[in-house]
């Protein structure tokens, strides 16, 4: 089937017609009905017993009403798939917080978008934790989510990587999170300091030129660095709710003190790595290197909460509270 030359015409020159569940169809539900087939048909190719709810309305005690596209459930574990035809921008804060209020690990969470490019999905997979894909190579995340194939495919052969101090440089570069140890506490403190003297909410992307232009730093160091930070849990809204999206207004930090913004970074560090092989830090050599990456040395129980929260399926910020600014 060619999704992308894909037209819905006229029969005979008679009016479409304009029944919800066809005016459904044709903005979007043909294609969740494509993705729900080939999933369906790679599972029962796999001999893996599952059970979906399609369209699933969920309601929680908060008055939070949302639908969820294809929520399977495999060997009691949830697999959450969202398929979009339009504008992904529009979609992906909203899908953070059902994720997160649904406690789904990032690596089961699935966004499809039609037609979105490959090189784009993985800048979105590594930004916004949840893994976005498109037509074209859903079928290997979901692979790669349910541990049938080693990575996804944007991570293959990474692994070998990690175990050298260039390889994890590498490594962490690849995912947009190089730790600059000789930039990231700079980073970190003028941070604090901007948020501060903010009148209003602004979006990450806001921020980051606001610290472009107070360091002489290039914006994709920037990048990487305000990445860690946000995957760490460090960016709140109004309501003081962790926020990991980039379009999102923050309105503070979790915390003002440097040192704790550090050490949540690092936790995003650790986090990287032992996704890759969980039992990295077992090996002296591979601390010494990991070390070395990223400028400080590390604790043992940084290293056992990280482990806690991928086994979890949290995120780092969803494992502690976070501290209140005086």
């Amino acid at each position: 089937m060619n999704l992308e030359s894909r037209n819905f015409q006229r029969k005979n020159g008679q009016p479409a017609q304009r029944s919800g569940r066809v005016i459904n169809f044709f903005t979007g539900g043909w294609f969740e009905r494509y993705v729900y087939l080939n999933v369906a048909s790679l599972l029962h190719q796999s001999n893996l017993e599952f059970t979906c709810i399609k369209n699933a309305q969920v309601s929680l005690s908060n008055e939070y009403d949302f639908e969820l596209d294809l929520l399977f459930l495999i060997d009691g574990h949830p697999l959450w798939v969202e398929c979009k035809t339009g504008d992904h921008n529009t979609y992906i804060p909203r899908l953070l917080d059902i994720r997160r209020m649904l406690s789904i690990a990032p690596r089961r969470s699935i966004l499809v978008v039609l037609n979105v490019s490959d090189s784009l999905a993985e800048q979105l997979s590594h930004l916004h934790e949840i893994n976005v894909a498109n037509q074209s190579n859903f079928l290997n995340v979901i692979q790669a989510s349910l541990g049938m194939t080693a990575s996804l495919p944007y991570q293959t052969s990474s692994k070998s990587m990690i175990y050298s101090t260039t390889g994890l440089q590498t490594f962490l570069k690849k995912f947009g999170l190089r730790p600059l140890p000789e930039s990231r506490m700079q980073v970190i403190n003028c941070l604090i300091n901007t948020v501060s003297a903010l009148e209003q909410p602004q979006a990450l992307n806001e921020i980051k030129l606001l610290l472009a232009a107070k360091l002489s730093k290039p914006r994709s160091q920037l990048q990487d660095i305000l990445t860690a930070i946000m995957r760490g849990g460090c960016f709140l809204d109004e309501a003081g709710q962790p926020i990991f999206s980039a379009m999102s207004p923050i309105s503070k930090l979790s915390s003002s003190d440097p040192n704790s913004m550090e050490s949540r970074c690092l936790a995003v560090y650790i986090r990287a790595v032992l996704d890759e092989d969980p039992e990295y830090f077992s090996n002296f050599n591979n601390l010494l290197t990991f070390q070395k990456v990223v400028g400080t040395s590390i604790s043992d129980s940084q290293i056992a909460e990280a482990k806690e929260a991928q086994s979890s399926g949290l995120l780092y910020d969803e494992t502690e509270s976070f501290e209140k600014d005086e």
